[in-house]
């Protein structure tokens, strides 16, 4: 399975923490799982230790954008995500129905 994980907060003050402890562990416990880490472009090179499953795509839109309203959902489609998870509210409901192509 190819989970797709919103990590473009990873440096604010408390959910940054709760994404960096999720991510921490997930690195740890899961080495077969597909990650794909939607993060800031100057992110993409920390993130990248986490291990060779996890896979950093930067994603450029503002937060609580009209542009991510777009761009998340086509970066979800384009990376084949089967889950989602955005520790935020980033997407409207039906917008972010990625599935399977």
């Amino acid at each position: 399975m190819r989970i797709g994980f919103d990590a473009r907060k990873l440096h604010d003050f408390g959910i940054g923490t709760y994404i960096r402890n999720l991510l921490r562990q997930l690195a740890r416990l899961d080495h077969d799982t597909e990650f794909v880490l939607l993060c800031r472009p100057e992110d993409r090179e920390s993130l990248a230790v986490l291990g060779e499953n996890f896979r950093p795509v930067a994603e450029t839109s503002g937060n609580y954008s009209v542009s991510e309203q777009l761009t998340l959902p086509w970066a979800l489609r384009r990376e084949r995500i089967g889950l989602f998870h955005a520790p935020h509210y980033v997407c409207r409901r039906l917008s972010c129905r990625a599935g399977p192509s």
